[in-house]
């Protein structure tokens, strides 16, 4: 059992009507109970919309949805090529470094349980299946350990003072460097039928076949003091092919939609340690870590709100380099 008792997208065809109300089944309109509407509470007179006669369960009151708990309602499908390259330890050098190519399609990933939201058509989750929101095509990894050359037994400075080598000797560089492709974007609508439990719909996508939904970003452009306000300087859609369905239709565009993303992710991270031996069972270490070492800002709060006064742009920014000092001692 997944969501039950929404409102039929047939009943759209009824426009306005929806949202009048009937105190019994004489009053409702032909064109309703041609579509199976009825009156749920005898000869009460109670006053109930239209609409939620037409429910598959109109007694539940206000025209309550029921859902099942974890219900096995949702799929999902993976598929990727993975190619890892690793190179052992050897002139002071190792690395290893991972390239992810893939994609995720779902219906469900973000609904019901620990989600949000219910599906625009609960009836048909067919509509529901799109690229994942955690769909990240490209994803790069890689991670290097260096042994710098200088000191004692090293290429340089092979038989270097022993209290030389205790400044100059034995330093070590470590890098992590990750890079992936941006997350889909999504688009919300204004409700198919305001008032009804079809509470969920998505905007329409207009654009012409070859033209994207997105236009060129500036970073050098994006403007902090305009966040909040409409600006066309920190623009990332086309706003005139993202559009409000008309009333009572449902939008045209994906949960999610693959052809235009959110900004790629790149950090990288560096620190450099130096071991220093005392006998052969204690060893003090130095590290200085640097976090996002070359200080990257990321976009982020595309507005994808139609309805938004901001609608379309970048209203957020964050990253900066973090650095830290680290000491250990192990024995």
């Amino acid at each position: 059992m997944g969501l039950l008792n929404q409102l039929p997208p047939s009943a759209l065809a009824l426009g306005s009507t929806l949202s009048n109300t009937v105190t019994s089944q004489a009053a409702i309109p032909a064109a309703a109970q041609a579509l199976g509407a009825r009156y749920p509470y005898g000869s009460t007179g109670q006053s109930v919309a239209i609409w939620q006669t037409l429910l598959p369960f109109p007694q539940l009151y206000g025209g309550a949805t029921a859902g099942g708990w974890n219900a096995p309602l949702g799929f999902s499908n993976y598929n990727a090529l993975q190619v890892q390259l690793n190179k052992r330890f050897s002139h002071g050098l190792s690395w290893i470094a991972n390239y992810t190519f893939s994609k995720a399609i779902s219906n469900v990933s973000n609904l019901y349980y620990n989600g949000t939201g219910n599906p625009m058509v609960a009836s048909n989750l067919a509509l529901q299946k799109a690229i994942s929101s955690y769909d990240q095509p490209q994803v790069v990894k890689v991670g290097v350990n260096y042994d710098l050359p200088f000191g004692r037994g090293k290429s340089f400075g092979h038989d270097m003072n022993r209290w030389l080598d205790t400044a100059v000797g034995g330093w070590k560089i470590l890098y992590i460097g990750n890079y992936n492709s941006g997350t889909p974007l999504s688009f919300g609508a204004n409700a198919a039928a305001s008032g009804t439990n079809l509470s969920t719909n998505r905007a329409s996508l207009t654009n012409p076949a070859g033209t994207g939904v997105g236009i060129p970003f500036d970073s050098s452009s994006f403007n902090m003091a305009v966040l909040t306000a409409p600006s066309s300087q920190n623009q990332y859609l086309n706003k005139q092919y993202i559009v409000q369905p008309a009333p009572y239709t449902f939008g045209t565009s994906a949960p999610y939609v693959a052809q235009i993303r959110g900004f790629w992710g790149r950090t990288e991270n560096i620190a450099i340690q130096k071991n220093f031996a005392f006998k052969e069972r204690a060893r003090f270490q130095m590290r200085l870590e640097t976090f996002n070492a070359f200080n990257r800002h990321t976009f982020g709060g595309i507005q994808t709100n139609p309805n938004a006064t901001t609608f379309g742009q970048v209203t957020s920014v964050s990253g900066n380099r973090t650095v830290q000092l680290g000491a250990r001692v192990d024995f």
